[in-house]
């Protein structure tokens, strides 16, 4: 973070800055001579397929995916976000989410992000759009959603129109009463 000179109080940007940051390290800054066991996916492809799959685990308020049955699914939402795009897979994904820290993965038994913060700014990024936010609006109530939609909110901020955070913000508050 102080490498990159980004000093913000928006803890969204902040997230996104160090994700990109990391993967930017481990696909354009390491030396060559350094062995990779999978292709290089873009940063933007790899931060919309850890998205994917972040949302993939909030959604069913899980802290990563475990056994068989939890990397099928953590492969299955990242294979929904690259599509059926021939230079590189769902393993490469995670290699390189491994390789730059954002991710721990032990094979057919756990995938993981390095910290529930982690999960959640990537579970805020994958729901960036107004037409994806606005499904997440009626959980502020739940405990479990407070810091994605914090986070969510530093996104929306930073990347959209001060009406579209003014309209997140008030549809979050709703009544006032929560």
């Amino acid at each position: 973070m102080v490498e990159s000179g980004l000093y913000t109080r928006n803890r969204g940007v902040l997230f996104r800055n160090f994700a990109e940051e990391l993967i930017s390290r481990e696909i354009a800054k390491k030396p060559e001579e350094r062995k990779r066991n999978w292709n290089i996916v873009p940063i933007e492809k790899e931060m919309y397929s850890l998205a994917n799959l972040a949302l993939a685990m909030h959604e069913k308020q899980s802290i990563g995916f475990t056994g068989e049955v939890g990397w099928d699914e953590a492969l299955a939402a990242i294979s929904e976000s690259i599509g059926n795009v021939a230079k590189f897979s769902p393993d490469d994904v995670l290699g390189e989410a491994e390789a730059a820290t954002l991710v721990r993965t032990r094979f057919k038994e756990r995938v993981e992000f390095t910290h529930q913060l982690v999960q959640e700014f990537f579970t805020a990024h994958a729901l960036r759009a107004e037409t994806k936010w606005q499904s997440v609006i009626d959980r502020s109530e739940s405990v479990w959603w407070w810091q994605t939609l914090f986070l969510l909110g530093g996104l929306i901020s930073a990347d959209n129109s001060p009406q579209s955070y003014g309209k997140f913000v008030r549809q979050v508050l709703d009544d006032g009463s929560n």
